[in-house]
């Protein structure tokens, strides 16, 4: 395929003082030669700065296709600029920001390149004031999960695992992306029906039970760095007659570990 030669002579880029039919064959392999880009397996003979060559050996470009190349402003050498496939053209190198570009070669290195400076800022999110990126606390809520308590099924968790060890007792893991030694909280919500009923006088005919229905309680036993435990309980009441003169009466409150069928929990540091 015809290359251009810019100094003049075979495929000159200027025609020299040739009669027909040379001087139409010169201006077409010009014109060939501007169409194609000096495509070849090898670059033009005759070099100029500038000058652009698609180098069609395979076997000589980086990517394994054929590459649009560029002499250098010394006229010393190619510079590789853009590989051609049968669909897209790509940019070879690297483009720095300013162009458009990260100034990396890889997608780690590109989006570190773009966002504020990470050093230093582990466990932090990113914000904006509106005009400008930067790095801010996540805020204190770190994990969450809401389960039941029977069985420990999960409805949903973040950062959060449970097992249960017995009757209303549970082992909440916090996973290591969180853990922050034992500087953190816990608040506990736990859906159950509650009631308390106060006591009467027999002398009156007013009731003389007094009742606790689903009164319960959750609450952290033990914590350490990795998990920490929760134990939940019911306080039930037994009635007692304390005198037969006035009759006047007593309760005695008793814990009794349960299974809550609801518990949600947040955990912060």
């Amino acid at each position: 395929m015809p290359q251009a030669n810019p100094t003049g002579g075979s495929n000159s880029e200027r025609l020299e003082n040739v009669i027909f039919p040379q001087a139409r064959i010169d201006i077409n392999d010009n014109f060939e030669a501007l169409q194609t880009l000096n495509s070849g397996n090898s670059g033009p003979n005759t070099t100029a700065a500038y000058m652009p060559f698609v180098n069609t050996d395979t076997s000589a470009t980086s990517s394994g296709k054929p590459e649009l190349w560029i002499r250098n402003a010394a006229d010393s050498g190619w510079i590789p600029a853009l590989v051609i496939d049968s669909a897209v053209v790509n940019a070879l190198g690297v483009t720095g920001i300013a162009n458009g570009g990260t100034g990396q070669t890889t997608a780690a290195a590109g989006i570190a390149a773009l966002l504020p400076n990470q050093s230093g800022n582990s466990d932090k999110v990113l914000k904006t004031d509106g005009s400008a990126l930067s790095w801010g606390s996540a805020g204190l809520i770190k994990g969450v999960i809401a389960f039941n308590g029977t069985n420990a099924v999960v409805f949903k968790n973040e950062k959060l695992t449970v097992s249960r060890t017995g009757t209303g007792a549970y082992t909440i893991t916090i996973d290591a992306s969180i853990r922050n030694g034992t500087n953190y909280g816990v608040v506990i919500g736990a859906i159950d029906e509650s009631a308390i009923y106060g006591a009467g006088d027999a002398a009156t005919g007013q009731d003389n039970n007094l009742r606790t229905d689903n009164w319960r309680r959750i609450m952290v036993t033990s914590r350490s760095t990795n998990s920490f435990t929760l134990s939940a309980y019911k306080f039930y009441q037994q009635v007692h007659s304390m005198s037969s003169d006035d009759y006047d009466v007593g309760a005695f409150y008793y814990r009794q570990a349960v299974d809550p069928d609801y518990i949600s929990l947040a955990f912060f540091s």
